[in-house]
């Protein structure tokens, strides 16, 4: 699980780990969205797992599996980029329909500071695979 830092933004686990937020849905809630971040590389610019969401379009299926061991199937039904200058409060709304949200890095890299830095985010979204021919 994750949240928020002093200064607001999303705390990201370690490379290896997504996490859920905990602002968000639990992952086997009824409504709302569930939202899932983590990083697309670790500190040395290795592809983390996080980077295979590049790789999903509209119909693939993922699937999540819960800390007790529930899994769920999930149709993803957009994979967006936006600029990295604040996530959508949307993307995580305990009420309403309910859907995964999957969130890492994407774009151009920046380096000024002799650290990598990604310019927009990777937005997957996804709705239980029961309702996603509905």
């Amino acid at each position: 699980y994750t949240g928020l830092n002093a200064d607001g933004d999303l705390t990201i686990p370690s490379a290896e780990h997504a996490g859920v937020y905990t602002g968000s849905a639990p992952l086997p809630a009824d409504m709302g969205s569930t939202l899932i971040a983590g990083h697309v590389t670790d500190s040395r610019g290795t592809f983390a797992p996080m980077a295979r969401l590049a790789l999903l379009k509209a119909g693939d299926p993922v699937i999540t599996v819960d800390a007790d061991g529930e899994r769920k199937e999930w149709t993803v039904v957009a994979a967006t980029t936006q600029p990295r200058i604040g996530l959508d409060s949307e993307l995580w709304q305990s009420q309403g329909e309910r859907r995964l949200v999957l969130i890492t890095c994407a774009g151009r890299t920046i380096t000024n500071d002799g650290g990598v830095h990604f310019t927009e985010n990777l937005i997957v979204t996804a709705v239980p695979r029961a309702s996603a021919n509905s």
